[in-house]
């Protein structure tokens, strides 16, 4: 069972304008979809539909249409109850191809929530493969949130293996303590990095660290998969029109290599992984892609 923990969940409202955007008229919108998303949400989505059991940890209302939502989807959820609301993403695209974004104010939490559920985590773990820790951390907690949840995950579980995917403070945090907490995948956004140089630094230090699996993302349809165990590297590219996504491609990217065995073929797992990443979306109600779209045959392995 792969378990993702969802600290900033999400309602995506996705909608296109009949017409360019008018500040003088009313602005009709249609093909409106409302789906549950946030970082461990939607790699629990697209493990759900490509059958792999799993289940997601997130704090949320137990009242609410987050909730209602999930519950009708049928993704397994365990739930930190608390007041809300769910903020609400508002994705709108033009005739013309730009797209509008605007965003509620996040949902606050209080740091014993979230106290709650690393606890809920480290116990669900019992009977877990995998935990992923993936998406940005809500401006209560400190950077290192997910630093403290595995260590606890080492203290108890040595044996289930972490991937995470994060960004800003919290991505430099798990870089500042990857010796101590080894994760078995990390993903990393290179457009998070300065410089060429920081970079590298950065993978060097993950390779010196014996990371078993680097998965370096220099763009949507380019990535790179190092071994820190073996020292083996891999890069490849998506040589096709990327598809369409509402949600973030570097979810996708983890779901896929996740539902590959990165451990037995690195590089079928990095197919997998640009494949995810490239797929239009294959289930609208859920808005992620699907084994169904996927075209693993426009990945070429260097």
């Amino acid at each position: 069972m792969i378990l993702n923990v969802a600290t900033t969940p999400e309602l995506f409202r996705t909608s296109r304008l009949s017409e360019e955007l008018s500040w003088e008229h009313t602005n009709a919108l249609s093909e409106v979809a409302v789906v549950p998303a946030g970082g461990g949400v939607n790699v629990a989505q697209m493990l759900y539909c490509a059958g792999q059991d799993t289940r997601v940890l997130v704090p949320a209302p137990e009242v609410s249409q987050f909730i209602r939502m999930l519950s009708l989807q049928g993704l397994p959820y365990e739930i930190v109850d608390v007041p809300g609301p769910i903020p609400v993403r508002y994705l709108i695209d033009s005739p013309a191809g730009r797209q509008l974004q605007f965003v509620d104010p996040p949902m606050e939490l209080k740091v014993s929530e979230l106290a709650i559920l690393r606890d809920m985590c480290v116990a669900a773990a019992e009977t877990a493969e995998w935990v992923v820790l993936a998406g940005v951390l809500p401006d209560i907690a400190h950077a290192s949130w997910y630093v403290d949840v595995m260590r606890a995950l080492r203290l108890y579980h040595p044996g289930v293996k972490i991937a995470v995917s994060t960004s800003g403070q919290p991505l430099g945090a798990v870089l500042r303590q990857v010796y101590t907490t080894k994760p078995d995948v990390l993903v990393i956004d290179t457009a998070e990095f300065d410089s060429t140089e920081q970079r590298d630094t950065a993978i060097s230090t993950l390779t010196d660290a014996a990371v078993p699996h680097i998965l370096v993302c220099h763009s949507r349809t380019h990535f790179e998969l190092f071994s820190g165990a073996t020292g083996a590297s891999y890069s490849a590219e998506f040589v096709g029109d990327p598809g369409k996504q509402w949600l973030p491609w570097q979810d996708a990217a983890l779901a896929g290599l996740l539902l590959a065995d990165v451990a037995a073929d690195p590089q079928a797992a990095l197919i997998s992984a640009l494949a995810y990443a490239n797929a239009p979306i294959g289930d609208p109600a859920r808005a992620v892609p699907t084994p169904d779209v996927l075209q693993p045959e426009l990945v070429q392995v260097r």
